[in-house]
């Protein structure tokens, strides 16, 4: 399934999948901000459901017990991220 992702800011990809709408956002975590995750969130009008944790695509070296948590280990793209978060739903979904 051929999913469209739209840029709404700079880090930050709206896209429906299976009549849903979804967000991908990416974030800074970590003590001084430095770290950035992207995590996977489905919107409901204006409210934002998180739902998982899809990877990191920058760490200061002190958050990776954090990686954990996420989908994806280690460092990875925004790209990687997008695909696994369609096959993270894929695999919830159905």
């Amino acid at each position: 399934m051929k999913v469209k992702f739209i840029e709404i800011d700079r880090h930050e990809w709206m896209f429906k999948f299976k009549g849903n709408k979804y967000l991908l956002r990416e974030s800074p975590r970590g003590v001084y901000g430095i770290d950035k995750s992207v995590i996977l969130f489905r919107l409901d009008g204006f409210i934002f459901t998180m739902i998982k944790e899809i990877g990191w695509t920058k760490s200061d070296n002190h958050s990776c017990s954090y990686f954990d948590i996420s989908y994806l280990k280690g460092i990875v793209t925004i790209d990687e991220c997008k695909a696994k978060a369609i096959e993270y739903l894929e695999k919830i979904l159905n």
